[in-house]
């Protein structure tokens, strides 16, 4: 019975953070602004670091300058993965706008945070000289490994930062599985995505009561059951 609830909140919360995509710029944005020279090699990683979760959600958005940096190929394949989280879904720009969606979701098992994993990890070359800004937005990160959803602070997460194989920036912040550095400033999203925020708000509302819905019927069922296995007993 456990299970079965386990694996419909899971379904419903995949929804969730699908649905959760459309929000994703009124989330906290992480700004990089990295110099590069037209040729050099830009490779950025987004990480979490939390050993006292597990990685049930994860909703995250990467946007960069598509003036002056490309997504690398090796051959007919992106380099842009999720390694770590290999039944992630990862849209590697496909509509070439310059955004990137990384989303995760396994209300089941999870994904053990005690190591702190890779949630994205992309390589971009430069096409000209320029300051290139990257920025992320995390709009979901939660644990859902026990009976309630548990949100993972944000300030768990980071991204590092490095051109033709040497960190960039001035402010590092070591991730200890790979040793580079980091380099990152915050910024407040903007506040014309209100509308936005309603919307969601109002979806997690009807998604939320669709599962008690569900969970009531499944309760249902199960006591009309024992109720019939009673009866035929009495007989």
């Amino acid at each position: 019975m456990k299970r079965s609830l386990h694996v419909i909140i899971s379904l419903l919360l995949t929804f969730c953070v699908l649905v959760s995509a459309a929000c994703a710029s009124a989330a906290e944005r992480d700004s990089n602004s990295v110099a590069v020279q037209a040729g050099d090699k830009v490779r950025y990683c987004v990480y979490v670091q939390a050993s006292d979760y597990t990685l049930s959600g994860v909703n995250l958005t990467v946007d960069y300058d598509i003036d002056c940096l490309e997504i690398a190929y090796d051959g007919q394949t992106k380099l842009a993965e999720m390694s770590d989280l290999p039944s992630g879904i990862l849209n590697a720009d496909e509509s070439g706008t310059g955004t990137i969606v990384a989303t995760y979701a396994d209300g089941i098992k999870g994904t053990d945070l005690s190591q702190g994993l890779k949630i994205l990890d992309v390589e971009f070359n430069a096409t000209k000289e320029a300051t290139a800004k990257i920025d992320y937005y995390m709009e979901e990160l939660f644990d859902f490994s026990g009976d309630e959803v548990v949100y993972i602070d944000k300030s768990n997460v980071f991204a590092n930062v490095y051109v033709n194989g040497e960190p960039f920036g001035t402010d590092p912040l070591v991730a200890e599985a790979d040793n580079i550095a980091n380099s990152e400033s915050k910024d407040n999203a903007g506040t014309d995505t209100a509308s936005l925020i309603v919307i969601c708000a109002v979806i997690a509302v009807a998604v939320a009561g669709v599962a008690v819905i569900i969970v009531f019927f499944v309760r249902f069922n199960s006591e009309k059951k024992k109720s019939k296995s009673k009866s035929k007993a009495k007989k």
